[in-house]
């Protein structure tokens, strides 16, 4: 199984239409092997005609044999003698054509047939000495009635085993049929030799009646088994046959036995010569041998359309099976590079999907399963080419905004420095101030200076913090925008999870032609895992951001309370100044406050100087932040 596991795509499939097209081939090979061996049966069949007409001719003449022998034993020699002589000489002739046709198509006929003709040989072989006992009278009618009968017998088993051989019904009813003929024939054969032996002894032996009804019986069966399987053509033949003049007479010689069975008429009536009685009952047996010829010449024409079919389904069936074979591997090979290909189109676009290279759009060109995974990748591509562009412009814009407060920070550092310088010569000159109260006049213009430059230093330092606080604000608006776009790539990583979940439930349903499917799924499953991570990290680094902007705003607003605090403070100090001149009383209290307020102005100034390093603390920290998020944007190649 792990071997398996580990082939190709392209190899599982060429395994999977390997048994078909084996269990294909093998089919066609089988039917035509089959044909071939129906065309070999055929050819065998071609045969049997052959072997018919020679164990036929054996038969006839035994038959004639047969009826000359117990002619001349119940004439006791006086009969049939030279007609015996002749028809010995006809039976070897016949029995010789059997054995030649039996050396030339033994090789070519069914086995049973073969083994058939080598039983019916070696019964003949005993003729010889069964001949010299009718010869020398010293065999009895019946006796001779049973041996040659018993080898007709065995002929005639042979011809009709070979209907149990053959899988031709046709073949098998004709072989059927002329057995029924030659049991017939037998049967009247049978009767010939009785009815010679009966006019050449002038007597009705016992039984002999009987076993002529039971031929009679006999004949009429195999006559009507004749007719139930023969052809039209076979069936007039039989039926001519049946109603010739010479058959007619030699009915009416059997219906003179009959009648002397049945008591109706005397002896006197035997004294017909049975030479003429056994010539008469030959025309009889004749043209039932007649009939054999039609059904002989039948049999060769079956076995020649057989033939003739059987090589006609052969090559019908080769250019069919090779045709069949040859579509279905055009065809298989079509669909196997079809579906590799788009599978490698797929396999490709997740890898670059994979790496981060998004700048080749995913298109599908099919509608299968495979296309509606492409379809689904551009679709997700296009999405994720998206939400990407937009962290990316977030994040320049974060990362210009974090420039500018930091530009702003180090200007307002710079100006709380100044009023820093400024604050200490305004103590020092209220210092002065106090050395040299009694010179009012000097004091309050230098006073009112000194007022006017506070006046006007936290007028500056209330607009910068003005400006620093709404700077606050729109980075606090930006943070929610950039929270807004990394809510989208979680809920986009969250969708796309869920669809990779699904694909690897589909790839799972489709078993072993879905793993490519799966591993996809799984790449993309990643991905939005990646993805979701990363947009958590965003989170988590705006929301610090957020709370130190939060704190940043606070620290100045404090510092623009203060410094409007310093600005009605510096009021004061001027209505003081134009007031020292009309009480010096109060001019000195008023220094007091002064200085007192100097003192707390200086205590806001250091404040502001230390929101300032924590201000521009925040900014290098979100700036940090801005650049990882900018670090993990450039993973991505988007289309230029």
């Amino acid at each position: 199984m792990r071997f398996l596991n580990n082939l190709g795509l392209g190899k599982k499939l060429g395994l999977l239409l390997l048994l078909p097209l084996t269990a294909m081939g093998y089919f066609v090979v089988y039917e035509i092997r089959n044909d071939l061996q129906t065309v070999e049966d055929a050819n065998s069949i071609a045969n049997l005609p052959s072997y018919f007409e020679a164990m036929s001719g054996v038969i006839h003449e035994l038959q004639k044999e047969r009826g000359n022998s117990a002619g001349f034993i119940s004439s006791g020699g006086k009969k049939f003698g030279i007609e015996l002589d002749a028809q010995r000489k006809l039976t070897d002739s016949a029995v010789a054509r059997l054995e030649t046709q039996h050396a030339e198509l033994k090789a070519e006929s069914l086995p049973s047939l073969v083994n058939g003709v080598e039983a019916v040989l070696a019964r003949a072989a005993e003729i010889p000495a069964t001949r010299k006992r009718v010869t020398a009278l010293s065999y009895t009618t019946p006796a001779t009635l049973q041996f040659y009968t018993g080898i007709i017998n065995e002929i005639l088993k042979q011809i009709g085993a070979v209907a149990k051989y053959t899988s031709s019904g046709e073949v098998a009813s004709s072989v059927n049929g002329y057995q029924a003929l030659l049991n017939m024939k037998e049967a009247a054969g049978i009767e010939r030799a009785m009815l010679a032996s009966t006019y050449a002894s002038k007597q009705l032996p016992n039984g002999r009646y009987e076993r002529i009804l039971s031929l009679i019986a006999t004949q009429d069966a195999n006559s009507k088994n004749f007719f139930s399987s023969a052809q039209a053509d076979q069936a007039a033949a039989l039926t001519n046959a049946l109603g010739a003049d010479g058959y007619s007479r030699a009915l009416a010689v059997r219906n003179t036995v009959l009648n002397i069975g049945r008591g109706k008429s005397g002896v006197d009536v035997l004294d017909q010569d049975p030479v003429a009685v056994f010539a008469g009952q030959s025309v009889k047996l004749e043209q039932l041998k007649e009939v054999e010829s039609v059904l002989a010449a039948d049999l060769i024409n079956i076995a020649e359309q057989q033939s003739s079919r059987a090589w006609g389904h052969v090559t019908a069936t080769a250019i069919e099976g090779g045709l069949a074979l040859v579509v279905t591997i055009l065809l298989a090979t079509f669909l196997v590079r079809t579906i590799l290909s788009n599978i490698g189109e797929a396999v490709s676009a997740a890898q670059r999907v994979g790496e981060g290279n998004l700048s080749q759009r995913i298109e599908s060109r099919t509608d299968d399963e495979i296309g509606q995974v492409l379809t689904s990748l551009g679709t997700t591509q296009d999405r994720l080419v998206s939400v990407i562009s937009d962290i990316q412009s977030a994040s320049q814009d974060l990362d210009t905004g974090v420039n500018e407060i930091a530009a702003g920070n180090q200007d307002l550092s710079e100006r709380t420095q100044q009023q820093a310088s400024s604050l200490d010569e305004i103590t020092k000159k209220m210092q002065a101030l106090s050395d040299v109260v009694n010179n009012s006049t000097h004091q309050q213009i230098e006073g009112d200076q000194l007022a006017k430059q506070a006046l006007e230093l936290t007028t500056g330092c209330s607009d910068m913090v003005r400006q620093l606080y709404l700077s606050m604000q729109e980075i606090r608006e930006s943070s929610k925008n950039i929270m807004t776009i990394t809510s989208v790539i979680d809920e986009i990583a969250f969708q796309t999870n869920l669809l990779s979940l699904n694909a690897a439930v589909e790839a799972a349903r489709a078993g072993e032609q879905g793993k490519g499917f799966a591993v996809v799924a799984a790449e993309v499953r990643q991905l939005a895992q990646r993805s979701s991570s990363a947009a958590s990290e965003i989170n988590d680094l705006i929301d610090t951001g957020v709370e130190k902007v939060n704190k940043g705003g606070d620290l100045a607003e404090t510092a623009r309370n203060a410094l409007n605090d310093v600005q009605d403070s510096v009021r004061s100090v001027s209505e003081v100044m134009r007031e020292l001149s009309s009480n010096s009383q109060a001019q000195a209290d008023d220094i007091v406050e002064i200085s007192e307020m100097v003192s707390d102005i200086d205590g806001v100034t250091q404040r502001n100087a230390a929101l300032v390093e924590e201000v521009a603390a925040a900014s290098e920290t979100l700036g940090q932040h801005s650049s990882e998020l900018s670090k993990v944007t450039r993973y991505f190649q988007l289309v230029s």
